[in-house]
């Protein structure tokens, strides 16, 4: 697997293996929404207690979505390992 991911399946995997829950939404656009039992966001008007993994990645996303579970306290590193 690459880093950051590529497409929506590899990020359901890293996220998993990072310790997020997978709570399903709607049929819209947002396919997952991922929350962390144990960890929160640091602040909480940057960054809301969950991640949306939409149906579609494009590489910009992809790097948004590293940034949002920096908040949660994770490192690059440990992104890097889970991929």
């Amino acid at each position: 697997m690459s880093y950051p991911p590529a497409n929506t399946k590899e990020w359901v995997k890293v996220l998993k293996r990072l310790g997020f829950e997978e709570r399903r939404v709607g049929k819209g656009k947002h396919a997952y929404k991922f929350t962390h039992p144990k960890r929160k966001t640091s602040d909480y008007r940057i960054q809301r207690n969950f991640i949306i993994i939409p149906h579609k990645i494009y590489p910009v996303l992809s790097k948004r979505i590293v940034a949002e579970i920096t908040f949660f306290g994770f490192t690059t590193r440990e992104i890097e390992k889970a991929c």
